[in-house]
């Protein structure tokens, strides 16, 4: 049985919420939906508008979210960023090659360019967008991380998983040893997962804003959308 560890910094949610921009085939089953990124793409310069169109369209950086757990520094959103800018190829091989398996998702020859580029591209997000990202958010995921984590202590592996994902029963592969919960927000009410050598990674759904009194709870709109 594998062991689960749950883990949060806002760095996760840096990228994540310029995934979901990236997303646009997602973008029709998200909470935020389309009309989400056109504002945000009216916030944005139209250079880097441009630039993440294009970055869109290639092969994404490889493991970012990875690089966000394994991390030593600072994993605010400005420290990450600066600690990623500055790896060397030579580290950044370093810390992904014990994770990544081979047959499912091989370190790409060009992932220093990628993570360059990335690094770069999160930098004008995080300045033109996610520096204005209200701040109840995040400390809603903080929140949320948290009471995951006490549950650790408490609950089977399996039990915990199902209960922040909001169901997956996910019965572990033979070489998984660790399942890592990590709480989002900008694809909810969707998982979003990544599977490594050892490492289950599920990024679970989190409504980390209470609704303003008065007002449909994010439940109801859904329901709204499938009717």
């Amino acid at each position: 049985m594998y062991r689960v560890k749950v883990d949060w910094a806002p760095a996760y949610e840096l990228l994540s919420s310029m995934h979901a921009y990236l997303g646009r085939a997602d973008r029709k089953i998200m909470d935020l939906g389309a009309s989400w990124a056109k504002s945000v793409q009216q916030q944005l310069r139209p250079d880097v508008a441009a630039e993440l169109a294009i970055y869109k369209d290639a092969s994404p950086a490889h493991a970012a979210e990875l690089l966000v757990w394994l991390c030593p520094g600072e994993r605010d959103a400005a420290g990450f960023v600066y600690w990623v800018g500055a790896l060397s190829p030579g580290e950044l091989y370093e810390y992904l090659a014990p994770y990544v398996l081979d047959k499912h998702a091989p370190l790409l020859r060009d992932l220093p360019a990628q993570i360059s580029t990335l690094a770069r591209l999160l930098t004008a997000w995080e300045e033109q967008y996610f520096r204005g990202l209200d701040p109840a958010i995040l400390d809603g995921l903080a929140a949320d991380a948290a009471a995951k984590r006490a549950l650790v202590k408490t609950m089977a592996p399996r039990e915990l998983v199902e209960l922040a994902t909001g169901g997956i029963d996910y019965r572990s592969a033979p070489d998984v040893e660790t399942v890592l919960l990590v709480p989002q927000y900008h694809y909810r009410p969707w998982n979003v997962y990544d599977l490594y050598r050892g490492l289950k990674v599920y990024q679970y759904p989190v409504d980390a804003v209470t609704p303003v009194p008065g007002t449909p709870t994010p439940g109801l709109l859904r329901l709204t959308r499938t009717c």
